[in-house]
C-alpha cells in the first residue's frame, strides 16, 4: 500500500510539473511588445521650402538616400519588409537577436536590460533631426508581469532621456511619462505623469511625441483619433548637446524591457 501511495504521489508531482511548465510556456509565448507601425514627420520652418517624403515600404539605399539632415521629410514604416531600413539604429552593437520582423510588425523581446544602463537595450530608433516634429507608433502590448514595459523612447544618453511607456500592474494598464535624473551618482527615473487606461489584450495603444522648438509633449490614444496629452511643455533642451555634452545626437524610437526600471 505504501509503495502504491508513493508511486501515486510521484506521478501527481510529475503531472503538476508538466502542467505548470506547459502553462508557463504558453503564457510566455503570448507575452510580446509588438509595434505595428511608426511615423516620423519633421517640419522645421527653416526647411519649409525643401521637403520630401520618404516612404518606408522600401528598405536599403533608396530610403536612406532620401533622409537628409537639412530638409523636412516624413517616414512611414509598417515593418512589412524582411529587414529593417537603414535609417534605424541601435544603442551599441547587439550581441544577440532580440527583435523580429513578423506578421507586418516589429516585435521586441522583454529583455532584462534598461536604457539607463551602459548596455545594449531592446531599442530601435531614428535620429531626431528636427526641432519641430511628430513621432507616432502603434503598440500592441501583452506583458508577462509587472516588470515588463514598452513604449516610445527619446534617448540622448543614459542620464538624459524621456520615456512614454506602458506597464501593467494587477491587470490595470498604465501609461506614463518619465525622465532620468542622477541621484547618488546613479541614473534613476523621475515619473512626470501617469494615467490608468482601459486594457484590451492585443488591442493597440497609440503613443505620440511632439517637438515644438524648445518644448515637447507626450500623448496617448486608444483609437488613433482622439488624443490625450499626458505631459505638456517639457524642456526639449534636456536632450540637446549643449546641455548634456557630446555629439551623438538624440534618437527616438521603440523600446521594451523586462526589468524594474
Amino acid at each position: 500500500m505504501r509503495a502504491i501511495l508513493n508511486n501515486t504521489i510521484v506521478c501527481l508531482f510529475f503531472l503538476f510539473v508538466v502542467v505548470f511548465t506547459s502553462c508557463e510556456k504558453k503564457h510566455s509565448s503570448q507575452a510580446e511588445a509588438k509595434f505595428l507601425w511608426f511615423v516620423y514627420e519633421g517640419n522645421d520652418e527653416l526647411y519649409a521650402q525643401n521637403s520630401s517624403d520618404v516612404k518606408a515600404s522600401h528598405t536599403g539605399s533608396d530610403t536612406s538616400a532620401g533622409v537628409s539632415s537639412s530638409e523636412n521629410f516624413s517616414i512611414h514604416d509598417d515593418f512589412s519588409e524582411d529587414s529593417l531600413a537603414f535609417y534605424w539604429n541601435f544603442i551599441r552593437t547587439p550581441r544577440e537577436k532580440w527583435f523580429e520582423l513578423e506578421d507586418d510588425a516589429l516585435k521586441l523581446d522583454f529583455r532584462p536590460v534598461s536604457f539607463r544602463e551602459m548596455k545594449n537595450p531592446a531599442f530601435i530608433g531614428h535620429r531626431l533631426q528636427h526641432l519641430r516634429f511628430v513621432a507616432t507608433t502603434a503598440l500592441s502590448f501583452t506583458p508577462e508581469g509587472p516588470d515588463d514595459t514598452a513604449g516610445l523612447l527619446c534617448f540622448r544618453t543614459e542620464t538624459s532621456n524621456y520615456y512614454l511607456g506602458l506597464s501593467c500592474n494587477n491587470k490595470q494598464m498604465e501609461a506614463f511619462v518619465e525622465k532620468t535624473i542622477v541621484r547618488g551618482g546613479q541614473p534613476v527615473k523621475k515619473r512626470l505623469a501617469m494615467k490608468k487606461i482601459n486594457w484590451k489584450a492585443g488591442h493597440p495603444v497609440y503613443l505620440r511625441a511632439e517637438g515644438n522648438d524648445n518644448t515637447m509633449n507626450f500623448l496617448i490614444s486608444e483609437d488613433n483619433e482622439t488624443w490625450e496629452i499626458l505631459a505638456k511643455g517639457l524642456d526639449a533642451s534636456y536632450l540637446n548637446n549643449a546641455t548634456t555634452g557630446g555629439y551623438g545626437g538624440t534618437y527616438i524610437g521603440m523600446y521594451a524591457s523586462g526589468r524594474v526600471e
